[in-house]
């Protein structure tokens, strides 16, 4: 589990720093960190449980406003979004970003399991 946490700390942080060319850069490092920070609490021992249930639920809640978005990229047939990485359609940001909360969400739930 520890190198599983760790393997997600990595790609979150490898995705926080690529953030800095985004529209919103400062409100995506903060989505990608928080995670990171939270596992350090965790292989500490020092975690409770109700923080990550909290963040996962304002995540979730977030990832829900992406999931018009996402349904409609799937009914036009899954346009590409790895073309380019200049959002060259209406989808390619939005489907980007819901599937970095979805990581981090993976992330989440993983620290609700106790050792």
């Amino acid at each position: 589990m520890k190198w599983t946490l760790i393997f997600f700390c990595i790609i979150e942080i490898l995705a926080a720093i690529v953030q800095w060319n985004d529209p919103d850069p400062w409100l995506w490092i903060i989505i990608y960190l928080i995670p990171c920070v939270l596992t350090i609490f965790y292989l500490r021992n020092k975690l409770h449980t109700y923080i990550p249930i909290a963040v996962l639920i304002v995540y979730l809640l977030y990832f829900s406003s992406y999931v018009p978005s996402i349904t409609g990229w799937v009914m036009d047939g899954f346009p590409t979004i790895t073309g380019t990485m200049k959002a060259e359609t209406k989808y390619v940001e939005l489907v980007r970003e819901g599937g970095g909360l979805l990581i981090c969400i993976t992330h989440l739930a993983l620290l609700l399991y106790r050792k």
